[in-house]
């Protein structure tokens, strides 16, 4: 059992941790993982900023969404508990656009989102989350065009003020856990 401890920790070290089980969880003989309580993460410095050390849940919420990426509208952020609520939207472009927005009775402008229903999920987010966003950082990027990374801090005041629940996100699911967020640029 130790060899597989030593080994699975030299490979995730190989690897760069890509792949890295949950925090506090702990390789049995079998291949599988259990989880001890989670402990702290160490501040990461950004070029946006340093973070404050958060504990993300053991196990994330259960959701219906596969991993991989979904556009939505974000309804609230926890930057303390990790969680974040959304409204899952169809961003379209070129063709499928028009003919969404047509058969919606509205009018497409090279996109369109359309919002079949309006169910709200609410998802955990990885505390090593990387968060872009281009018009909500115009101010001090002076180009409403450019992904900036900024802090999850940083998002949360985008939600205190209002202005990240008035624009289109996508956001990227791994492990069941929000692992990306990014603004969608709307011209």
């Amino acid at each position: 059992m130790t060899r597989l401890i030593v080994a699975a920790l030299a490979c995730a070290v190989l690897a760069g941790c890509a792949n890295d089980p949950a925090p506090g969880a702990q390789l049995t003989p079998s291949g599988t993982t259990t989880t001890a309580a989670p402990t702290p993460t160490v501040p990461v410095t950004t070029p946006a900023a340093t973070v404050k050390p958060t504990v993300a849940p053991a196990t994330p919420l259960p959701t219906d969404l596969a991993d991989g990426r979904h556009y939505a509208y974000l309804k609230t952020f926890d930057a303390k508990k990790l969680t974040l609520s959304l409204d899952v939207v169809q961003f379209l472009t070129g063709e499928a656009a028009e003919k969404a927005a047509q058969e919606d009775g509205q009018e497409a402008y090279d996109y369109y989102v359309r919002n079949q229903n309006k169910r709200v999920r609410t998802l955990t987010v990885a505390p090593t989350v990387r968060v872009f966003v281009n018009t909500l950082a115009a101010g001090s990027s002076g180009n409403s065009a450019k992904d900036v990374e900024v802090t999850t801090a940083k998002l949360a005041s985008y939600f205190a003020s209002g202005e990240a629940q008035q624009r289109v996100f996508y956001v990227t699911l791994s492990g069941h856990r929000v692992v990306r967020i990014n603004e969608q640029y709307l011209p």
